[in-house]
């Protein structure tokens, strides 16, 4: 009855409660990893945060969200696969021949 549908919309707002908080702390973690990526100053730094990113976006991709929250999960999804791809090219045109 009326007690069960409480709980269960109570249930329902934990979860997107809990699901919001890992997505803010993934974009944190993003944000941490795009100023190392910043400082990348050496083929080897730049390939390393190209794992980091690659590694990140694997995380992501299984990061329990709720439907309301998929499209800002993708978005980080996308910016970690660009900036791998990115500190690939980087570490290519700053290594020495």
């Amino acid at each position: 009855g009326l007690a069960d549908n409480i709980r269960q919309e109570l249930d329902q707002a934990f979860e997107r409660a809990a699901a919001e908080g890992r997505l803010k702390e993934a974009e944190r973690r993003l944000q941490s990893l795009l100023g190392e990526y910043g400082q990348a100053d050496s083929p080897i730094k730049c390939l390393q945060a190209a794992r980091r990113f690659l590694a990140f976006q694997d995380e992501v991709a299984n990061l329990a969200v709720t439907d309301g929250l998929t499209d800002r999960r993708k978005s980080l999804r996308e910016t970690a696969a660009t900036k791998a791809a990115e500190a690939q090219a980087k570490a290519m045109e700053t290594t020495r021949i």
